[in-house]
């Protein structure tokens, strides 16, 4: 179930969670954002949302802890 999430100023309504992730618009640096994520969770850092790339509507999905 997809429950819009309201607040914020960059993303205004176009911020979702979906189960356990958040689904959010992707921006031109969102590739550069991933990579760095995906380093920091390898590095043994727990605490930064996990993401998951596009989904089928060009979002990015991301897991939080």
């Amino acid at each position: 179930m997809e429950v819009i999430l309201n607040g914020g100023r960059a993303n205004r309504g176009n911020v979702a969670r979906i189960d356990d992730q958040v689904a959010r618009p992707s921006h031109p640096q969102s590739a550069s954002v991933d990579h760095f994520l995906k380093f920091l969770i390898q590095a043994g850092v727990d605490t930064v949302p996990e993401p998951f790339g596009l989904d089928d509507q060009g979002r990015r999905r991301f897991r939080y802890f």
